[in-house]
């Protein structure tokens, strides 16, 4: 990698096509690297090279980092859709919630607009979950639905 970096390559074209073993030499060695010794702010800097080389790595199909990914995903949908329903139990709706519902699970947020739900608009917090249930098929049906 060092040979690579003195060669004039910068660590991000070093990074893409890396080997797992060379991916992990750059995660080890991220601290000693000329970028990070050359920043005012070296922290940030090592967090962008562990970010690429994860990155790399899903690319590459490396199976943990596969696994990990798709954990992630879904602790962020599920982190996104607690907050849209808790938002809603509330009677409030935020850019923030609604913002990483649209990352974490755009076809789910598609629908919820869809369903043309406004939960500050709504007094009746028990009708809007109801209404929620209903448009995601979640739950029994009632004789009022």
């Amino acid at each position: 990698v060092q040979k690579l970096l003195d060669a004039g390559q910068p660590i991000e074209q070093v990074i893409r096509g890396a080997s797992p073993e060379r991916l992990a030499a750059i995660a080890a060695n991220a601290e000693v690297l000329p970028s990070t010794l050359g920043s005012s702010e070296p922290h940030k800097v090592i967090e962008g090279i562990h970010a690429q080389v994860f990155d790399a790595l899903v690319e590459s199909g490396h199976p943990q980092a596969v696994i990990a990914r798709d954990a992630q995903a879904q602790f962020d949908e599920q982190a996104a859709w607690r907050a849209v329903v808790k938002e809603t139990i509330e009677g409030q709706t935020t850019v923030e919630g609604l913002t990483a519902l649209a990352q974490a699970d755009l076809e789910g947020f598609k629908l919820l607009q869809q369903a043309h739900t406004d939960p500050a608009r709504d007094a009746d917090t028990g009708e809007r979950v109801r209404q929620l249930d209903r448009t995601f098929g979640i739950g029994v049906a009632t004789a009022g639905d």
